[in-house]
């Protein structure tokens, strides 16, 4: 097939196109009359040699080749010892080491047992009990130990005390935060607990101890508050049971 008027020589249409050559313009080789591109290259930019590339970029890796830019930005593995998580833990369970129902272990209160449970960003407090007003009474001797450790105190004064809450998981925070806000405001070290009306919403009872003194009684931990972080209060085959946890 010859060439179609309108076009340059060697130049063809696009396939499924019959151009019209009343609208086709004159096609002149870029650069002038000459196609050659290095007679229009800037004279600054020296014409690059045959088989070069392109100056501008790294030649092409040979097979085998390893980059040695690659293997500076890799990162040792971190120590799983020294993860702040790791840190956290060990932290906590030196707190608790020292302090009765330290974990791992189980200590006696009255008819009921507590024990603490480390946490990466708190502390845990698990209780059992025959009866749901036991669990209430363990679950502050317990408490009283996390603050203060195991420390004698006498009954001087006593604290009445009414909580309210939705219901019996959220009745046992309302309960503690109370003990919490006589420890830390009140200056009272908690020596005995009578509850005298417990219902799933509400509580009342009497908090018996003594003014805290420096010079007999010491805080193990500093206590923030206690949250609903896995609270659990549920009645088992073998009595009843609660967990919850202490923002420290």
């Amino acid at each position: 097939m010859g060439d179609l008027p309108g076009l340059p020589e060697g130049r063809r249409p696009l396939p499924g196109r019959d151009p019209d050559p009343a609208r086709q313009l004159p096609v002149e080789p870029r650069g002038g009359d000459s196609p050659h591109p290095d007679e229009h290259r800037r004279p600054d930019r020296p014409a690059q040699p045959a088989g070069t590339g392109h100056p501008h970029r790294s030649p092409r890796r040979k097979p085998g080749h390893r980059d040695h830019r690659q293997q500076t930005r890799r990162t040792a593995r971190p120590d799983p010892a020294k993860s702040p998580q790791r840190r956290t833990a060990d932290r906590l369970a030196g707190i608790a080491g020292g302090l009765p129902g330290a974990v791992g272990t189980l200590a006696l209160s009255g008819r009921g047992h507590f024990r603490l449970l480390a946490h990466t960003a708190d502390i845990g407090l698990e209780v059992r009990a025959p009866s749901r007003q036991e669990l209430f009474v363990v679950a502050a001797a317990g408490f009283r130990n996390l603050i203060f450790g195991e420390v004698s105190a006498a009954e001087v004064v006593r604290r009445q005390v009414r909580v309210e809450a939705g219901n019996g998981p959220e009745l046992l925070v309302a309960w503690l935060n109370e003990i919490l806000c006589l420890c830390e405001l009140g200056r009272l070290v908690p020596a005995g607990v009578e509850i005298r009306e417990l219902t799933d919403q509400h509580l009342s009872a009497v908090i018996s101890g003594e003014p805290f003194d420096p010079a007999r009684h010491t805080v193990e931990r500093s206590a923030k508050a206690v949250t609903y972080h896995q609270l659990v209060v549920e009645e088992r085959r073998d009595g009843w049971y609660a967990r919850v946890y202490i923002d420290l």
